[in-house]
């Protein structure tokens, strides 16, 4: 009787065991995908009317419902829309809805803001809104950028 019920202890605490290597595991996986920071653990805002789910061919698209209502300054769906997180040569890092995204930019970028004027690399600043326009390139690992707009600032009663 003793050996059933320690056989039935030594099967509980291997189950708890594999559930928490399942956890760990998840936890792994999150944090790899959106990272350690406030930026990566809470999804950012995004302008109004906008949803940025990626469909096929990685174009965001509107809102079902919302008619084909898109950011200010924007008559095509962007690739990539988010806030700079950080500015680097050569590259920038944005917080979009689906996580961190670095983005190439070389000399061949175009930057302009929402009312189509056009803008040089130094008028980009971190907390920018923008909009990217581009192509993958190196087997789909590397976004490159060929347009970037600056959003319009949004109003501060958003939630």
């Amino acid at each position: 009787m003793i050996r059933v019920k320690k056989g039935w202890v030594i099967a509980g605490i291997l189950v708890m065991q594999l559930m928490l290597l399942a956890a760990a595991f998840s936890l792994g996986v999150y944090l790899e995908r959106y990272g350690l920071t406030e930026e990566g653990l809470a999804y950012q805002r995004s302008p109004a009317n906008f949803n940025h789910s990626p469909q096929a061919g990685g174009q965001a698209t509107p809102r079902p419902g919302q008619g084909q209502s898109l950011p200010p300054g924007l008559s095509v769906p962007p690739q990539i829309i988010g806030h700079i997180l950080q500015i680097q040569p050569g590259q920038l890092e944005i917080a979009s809805p689906q996580g961190p995204r670095t983005i190439t930019i070389n000399e061949d970028t175009i930057y302009r803001d929402y009312q189509d004027t056009r803008l040089a690399y130094r008028d980009l600043k971190p907390r920018d809104a923008i909009a990217v326009y581009g192509h993958l390139e190196d087997a789909g690992r590397v976004f490159i950028a060929t347009e970037i707009v600056v959003l319009p600032p949004e109003p501060d009663d958003l939630p």
